[in-house]
């Protein structure tokens, strides 16, 4: 038996424990760094009235904190998801995407089809993950332009996590990954939207405390001049 064989086994062993050692801190320095970008969004957004103002930089933070290439931020009305605000135009790829496949993210408004996956979204209210950007859309264009648009954007993975108020479905918030994810990627996106639907609740609310604000003053002002 060599004693060189033995110090080279060592030495091979504490590289691969060091390497392990390295990309598991890096991991959970990653993750810690993202649960700071959570903590400190939720804190911001309780800050924000304005609802439309609220769903842009929702969408804004939600693309940093998940890495995510492009975040959707869809309303749920009239039996159909709407784009109400988008993050990743920035990205040239991203831009270009959209360019091929004619269609412009913001106010894109994809009908429920009742043999598609919007349909059990809203009907199951859970997160559901897709990889086919046509079947994203629901098909509303060609699937060959759908298929160019994902190819072009790198986008890999689509994880539609719904908004819930009350129980009740809003929307969605669409993380658009170049990447497959994890369990626990999953979950952060999860947890982002939760703290997000909460700050929409509040703007919601706030809405329509002015607007019957707005109504009691008209009303006032219509019954004084009746009795003047």
């Amino acid at each position: 038996f060599h004693p060189g064989f033995f110090l080279t086994g060592i030495f091979i062993y504490f590289s691969i424990v060091r390497l392990d050692f390295l990309k598991t801190y890096s991991r959970l320095e990653l993750e810690y760094h993202q649960l700071q970008l959570v903590f400190q969004n939720s804190q911001a957004l309780l800050n924000i009235d304005d609802l439309e103002e609220l769903l842009r930089i929702i969408a804004r933070n939600a693309r940093k904190a998940t890495r995510s290439r492009a975040v959707a931020i869809t309303r749920y009305e009239d039996n159909a998801f709407v784009v109400r605000a988008f993050a990743g135009l920035d990205n040239p790829l991203i831009k270009k995407g959209f360019e091929l496949a004619g269609i412009h993210p913001v106010g894109l408004r994809v009908p429920v089809n009742p043999e598609g996956f919007t349909h059990r979204l809203a009907k199951e209210k859970k997160t559901i993950i897709l990889r086919d950007f046509y079947e994203q859309i629901e098909g509303i264009i060609p699937r060959h332009l759908a298929r160019l648009a994902q190819l072009v954007g790198g986008i890999r993975v689509m994880v539609n996590s719904p908004l819930l108020v009350n129980q009740q479905l809003i929307g969605t918030i669409v993380y658009g990954v170049s990447r497959e994810i994890g369990e626990r990627e999953l979950d952060l996106m999860e947890m982002f939207t939760q703290q997000a639907a909460q700050a929409i609740k509040k703007a919601m609310l706030l809405g329509f405390l002015l607007l019957a604000e707005r109504r009691s003053m008209v009303s006032f002002f219509s019954l004084s001049l009746i009795i003047s």
